[in-house]
């Protein structure tokens, strides 16, 4: 484990929010000088290049050399991004920008949806045997890869009605108004308001607030 590595995304990804909540606090016309000022991320991607260009451009060298399927290939995140990258975008600096921008999406939500279903499993322990039978069936039949996680159907839905109960935020689909709009109803909403929906209240209502694990499993809902 790298430690610099590891505070350089945590640090790239709040640096990316708090950058685009200053800048879209101005009008249009000023948000490219204000980016100027208070955007400091060329410092961080030459951070993240001093840890990511021995490593990409082993791969490459190695890709121009052996092909892309070369012995002991790894099987990761960099090595998927080299399968579907185009081949102007296979260069350090292209590929360093998109680890960035995929920590940036995961850092926060992978480890928050993590620790969540711990807890929930934690509190309903009848469910371990249940999905650790599900999981250890699909592997032994299938393997482990993309297509057999879209088998493990109860396990989709129980990390699913986690993450429905055990969201990080009140409101979730936060939208600017960029003209004024009025609802069926009647409603009006003005140019430049922000809406959003209630999510922590419509899955806390009198029915939403229950844990049903397999809420989203049709074949455990409909007793087959």
């Amino acid at each position: 484990r790298n430690d610099d590595y590891r505070d350089l995304n945590i640090e790239f990804t709040v640096h990316v929010i708090k950058t685009s909540q200053t800048i879209n606090l101005f009008p249009s016309f000023l948000k490219p000088l204000v980016g100027r000022y208070v955007n400091n991320l060329e410092v961080q991607i030459q951070r993240a290049l001093g840890h990511l260009r021995p490593i990409i451009q082993e791969r490459l060298d190695k890709e121009v050399k052996y092909g892309k399927n070369w012995p002991d290939r790894p099987n990761d995140a960099l090595s998927w991004l080299l399968d579907h990258a185009e081949e102007n975008q296979k260069n350090v600096r292209d590929l360093t920008l998109r680890i960035l921008s995929i920590n940036f999406a995961a850092i926060h939500t992978t480890s928050q949806a993590f620790t969540q279903a711990l807890f929930d499993l934690a509190a309903n322990q009848s469910l371990v045997p249940i999905l650790r039978e599900e999981v250890e069936t699909v592997i032994s039949d299938d393997g482990y890869s993309k297509l057999s996680l879209h088998k493990m159907v109860k396990l989709d839905s129980f990390m699913k009605e986690s993450q429905r109960l055990g969201t990080a935020s009140a409101l979730s689909m936060q939208r600017k108004v960029l003209k004024d709009f009025t609802f069926s109803d009647g409603t009006v909403v003005p140019k430049g308001h922000y809406i959003a929906v209630p999510n922590l209240a419509m899955h806390h209502d009198e029915v939403g607030h229950m844990f049903l694990a397999f809420r989203n499993d049709a074949k455990t809902v409909l007793g087959e």
